[in-house]
């Protein structure tokens, strides 16, 4: 296919109009071809941002290439009759009137001189039929064909109002099975939902990913929107021109336009659970699919600069509307599904978070303090903690926040983490903080969030070397990437060890550790509970002293979640919670002390709670304050 492109197609119009295609001009092309013309897969689904050649590459391209080089018949499926003739005469028309095919179009009848184009006969015999969404089913049911190309594949993912039968797009489908295998149906559209068919398709399918060599650390990797760095400091929306780059995943380093437009021409194509070794070479194996999710993104996109997209984001973050613009960055840039829109069940106020700060310096613990739990969030550059205290009286108290900087400094992940990690340790854990009498009090937990892809088996290796108070838990929940539901076992094992209210200890024995399993919709729930109850009530939460400047970034984190009432399909209405903000770690951070605190209850009531580590009390002051602990 990616041949025939370049062979035969001449760009109608655009910045390149009467120009030969050249898969050189978007790299993501050729990926796409070779992945077609492979044969592995009879379904291909594609996504990617608007105006870098999708309809081209991905609808177009493979029509023509079935009806001329194959010559057989095609069937296209749109929305409507006034998108098929939309879709012939601005589209399909131009592309074959630039190519050696254009003597072949009809000379009489349909497609010849406007009118209908509800099926079009060209002079070498092949016939391209356009099927849509309207109608009764049988407009869709008689018509059969090897080949299949969707256009505005979320448009058809419904059953037709009056129809029993299955949803359009899989009716259009039903006119290939008389092939089997040798069937092959195209599907394209931009991202509308996390619940549209074309991301669905994409992640039941292969959820293929483009990777490309770091020009500074030689890593294989995949820049997405957080790594587009440069414009959140910008003072206005030509300065974020100006200062928006793409950074590498890995090391960090950021990436000039020549250099991003190089790493694109050496791009590679891994499928789920793939990945390239040292020496280049594909490990894994392909995923029990039938159907290709082939998704490029910004960073592929070599028709619009850094720079461009940086000033996009720059105006949409400040822009009266921003949830509609990040809407619109997230499908036509970044060709992903934007954060759903839903029904908020406790606005929360920044007054309130006001309110809960008391006149308890930071890192002291309040009077009758029974334990301190602490929580951890991984992220790419940062690790952000909340140790959070618990009295006799059932009063919950965030003694202590902070973040700590992964320092990459051209320092690959796996080595920039650990020393993030030790740091944290030496630096945090290990000095403890002061209780009512000046003496330091240590952890009983402490719970790191090993969900980040990159750092799960760093995670896994860095509490096995710490011992029993170090716990690596991972949560469920709607904000997670995936997306992915909470499943509390029914009993206990060989593998599930303790099940709690919400969450479970389970055993992994591959990895030789244990691992916490929490319904994070449910426990962020629970904390936010303690901050809205009463200060004079037990179950309250009160944060350090601080001023509403000192405490600005926390406040931001915990306030980036909403939570909402969604319908999740099979189990109805639920009661999740949703990302506003792009920055919410203190919020999971804060979530995860209060469920390590509820684990901890359990560990006492058994006595199994590990023992305090030998550490040598820091010096104190005549006011009872520990001068290590302090200083840092």
């Amino acid at each position: 296919m990616g041949q025939f492109a370049e062979e035969e197609i001449v760009i109608p119009d655009g910045p390149y109009a009467g120009r030969r295609f050249s898969c050189n001009r978007q790299p993501f092309s050729r990926l796409w071809f070779d992945a077609v013309d492979s044969g592995k897969w009879r379904r291909l689904a594609a996504t990617g941002p608007q105006q870098s050649g999708k309809t081209l590459d991905c609808f177009i391209i493979p029509i023509l290439w079935h009806l001329f080089e194959f010559k057989e018949t095609v069937l296209c499926g749109v929305t409507s009759m006034a998108m098929a003739k939309e879709k012939w005469e601005i589209d399909i028309l131009p592309v074959i009137r630039r190519s050696r095919y254009r003597d072949l179009l009809p000379r009489s009848g349909k497609g010849s001189r406007g009118g209908q184009v509800d099926m079009i006969q060209f002079e070498h015999g092949p016939v391209l039929k356009f099927v849509t969404g309207g109608g009764d089913d049988k407009s869709r049911s008689h018509f059969t064909s090897r080949v299949l190309v969707v256009t505005e594949v979320d448009g058809l993912d419904e059953s037709g109002a009056t129809s029993r039968e299955a949803s359009k797009l899989k009716q259009m489908e039903g006119r290939t099975s008389a092939y089997d295998d040798r069937a092959r149906i195209y599907l394209e559209c931009t991202v509308s939902t996390a619940e549209g068919a074309i991301w669905q398709e994409y992640q039941r399918g292969t959820q293929s990913r483009i990777v490309m060599p770091c020009p500074h650390c030689h890593a294989w990797v995949t820049p997405e929107r957080d790594d587009l760095v440069g414009w959140h400091e910008a003072e206005h929306e030509h300065a974020a021109k100006q200062s928006t780059q793409f950074s590498c995943p890995e090391c960090g380093e950021c990436w000039t336009e020549e250099e991003r437009a190089q790493a694109n021409q050496e791009c590679r194509l891994l499928h789920r659970g793939q990945s390239l070794n040292e020496e280049g070479e594909i490990e894994g194996e392909l995923p029990p699919t039938d159907t290709l999710g082939f998704r490029w993104n910004a960073a592929n996109n070599l028709f619009v600069s850094a720079g461009t997209v940086g000033a996009r984001e720059w105006r949409g973050s400040n822009q009266l509307n921003a949830d509609e613009a990040d809407k619109e960055l997230c499908q036509w840039v970044w060709a992903i599904p934007p954060k759903p829109l839903s029904e908020i069940l406790n606005p929360i106020e920044e007054s309130v978070l006001r309110g809960k700060v008391i006149s308890l310096q930071k890192l002291f613990t309040p009077p009758e303090t029974t334990m301190v739990t602490v929580g951890l969030d991984i992220g790419k550059y940062f690790l952000h903690y909340v140790a959070m205290a618990l009295t006799s009286g059932g009063r919950f108290h965030i003694v202590d926040y902070n973040e700590i900087k992964v320092r990459h400094e051209g320092k690959l992940y796996k080595d920039a983490l650990p020393e993030a990690l030790n740091h944290f340790k030496t630096e945090t854990v290990d000095l403890g903080w002061v209780n009512a009498d000046g003496q330091p009090i240590y952890a009983d937990r402490i719970w790191i969030d090993s969900g980040y892809w990159e750092s799960t088996d760093l995670v896994y290796q860095f509490c096995r070397d710490q011992g029993a108070r170090w716990q690596p838990m991972k949560g469920y929940g709607f904000a997670q990437e995936t997306k992915q539901q909470y499943n509390q076992p029914k009993s206990t094992g060989a593998t599930v060890s303790y099940i709690g209210t919400n969450y479970h200890r389970s055993w992994l024995s591959k990895k030789r550790t244990h691992l916490m399993e929490v319904n994070s919709d449910f426990w962020k729930s629970r904390f936010w509970q303690h901050i809205l109850t009463d200060p004079r009530n037990p179950g309250s939460l009160t944060i350090c002293d601080g001023t509403v400047q000192d405490h600005r970034y926390l406040f931001k984190h915990l306030m980036a979640e909403e939570e909402r009432v969604e319908f999740i399909p099979g189990k109805g209405e639920k009661k999740v919670w949703i990302q506003r903000g792009r920055n919410n770690h203190y919020l999971d951070a804060g979530y995860i002390a209060t469920v390590a605190m509820d684990y901890n209850e359990h560990c006492r009531q058994v006595q199994i709670a590990a023992p305090p580590p030998q550490t040598t009390s820091p010096l104190l002051n005549p006011y009872g304050q520990a001068f290590s602990i302090l200083d840092r």
